[in-house]
């Protein structure tokens, strides 16, 4: 074989969401061992960023069928809270919607004054 030459192998792809299938290393630590400790938070929010592929929705994945969560999409966040009383909520890629920030302040505000826990994911830090 030429040394330009390459080959593809057809390997299916398997998605890998359970807790055992989770490499814990320096990197995700943290964020495991704080997810781990739900429901004993010092805080009802989490807010998990880091870039793609960093594993946050596979931590996101494994803390809501842990907690029970529901998994709320873009679109229904706002009407998603606000209806589902105390039960734990996961909102993935916050910063990819834009939201009016005043509003995003009161639904959450209200989320915590019901108790409801909550997990966010980001790209970004949520300074920014």
């Amino acid at each position: 074989m030429a040394g330009d030459e390459q080959l593809f192998l057809d390997l299916p792809l398997v998605p890998a969401s359970a807790r055992e299938d989770l490499v814990v290393g320096a990197s995700n630590r943290m964020a495991v061992d704080h997810l781990d400790t739900w429901p004993h938070w010092d805080a009802p929010l989490t807010v998990l960023a880091g870039p793609v592929g960093s594993g946050k929705t596979h931590l996101a994945k494994i803390w809501a069928q842990r907690s029970g969560a529901n998994i709320v999409r873009p679109e229904d966040f706002g009407n998603s809270l606000a209806n589902s009383g105390t039960t734990p909520f996961v909102f993935e890629d916050i910063d990819v919607v834009s939201f009016d920030g005043t509003g995003l302040f009161h639904l959450l505000n209200d989320a915590r004054a019901r108790g409801q826990a909550g997990l966010i994911t980001s790209r970004s830090w949520p300074q920014s």
